[in-house]
């Protein structure tokens, strides 16, 4: 969409999307796209391409294939098609973070090189990836990546920041979560200040939604 003029057309279409390694399972169910996100200077975005397969046991009730695309949707990649990626962020303007699966590796937070569309292990030992699935982020210098996780056994979100270069988690916080059929019921997002010296949550720890500010200072400085 142009801002200026609100003149709109259409760049990739569901159909156009299917034809890109098709397979069986594709046809006759739902499709749509999910989370589209520019990349650091606005060369290229990213997108989610999900469809339903409610008798496949895939543990999230549709399959998901990952995509990069020109602002325009030519020169489309795919990223990931090992049937499940969730949350993601670009590191830089060539590289991505999400969860995802690649077989016959379990699901682990995995680096994407937008180029070449091979992958490698984010966290060389792990430390990361037992925490499972989180909305990551990285900051602005790359330096830092803030995540979170589901309720746990506790029934409560934890909140860490991942320090890249030392491949070392620093838990925040621990924050109680309504349950998933509460209409109070919200993930914890967690993103960066410009500066990196504070992040902002939402939460319903006090059994309303939220808008939380935490402070950083002798953590990333």
């Amino acid at each position: 969409m142009d801002m200026k003029t609100g003149e709109t057309r259409l760049i990739i279409s569901l159909a156009q999307i299917t034809q890109i390694g098709n397979a069986p399972s594709m046809d006759g169910v739902k499709h749509w796209f999910n989370h589209l996100q520019f990349n650091h200077d606005n060369s290229r975005f990213i997108f989610l391409h999900r469809y339903r397969q409610p008798s496949r046991a895939c543990g999230y009730g549709h399959l998901t294939r990952l995509f990069t695309a020109a602002p325009d949707g030519s020169n489309i990649r795919c990223l990931n098609d090992h049937d499940m990626t969730s949350h993601f962020d670009w590191r830089d303007a060539g590289t991505v973070v999400a969860w995802a699966r690649r077989f016959p590796r379990t699901d682990v937070y995995f680096l994407f090189d937008d180029k070449t569309c091979v992958p490698t292990p984010m966290s060389p030992k792990g430390v990361l990836d037992k925490y499972g699935d989180g909305h990551c982020t990285y900051c602005a210098d790359g330096k830092w990546v803030l995540t979170d996780t589901y309720p746990n056994s506790n029934k409560c979100r934890v909140l860490m920041i991942y320090n890249v270069r030392q491949d070392r988690v620093t838990e925040l916080g621990e924050f109680y979560s309504v349950p998933w059929h509460d209409p109070m019921r919200c993930d914890l997002h967690p993103c960066f200040s410009r500066d990196c010296r504070q992040i902002g949550i939402d939460s319903s720890h006090t059994g309303n939604r939220g808008i939380y500010v935490l402070g950083l200072d002798g953590i990333t400085s």
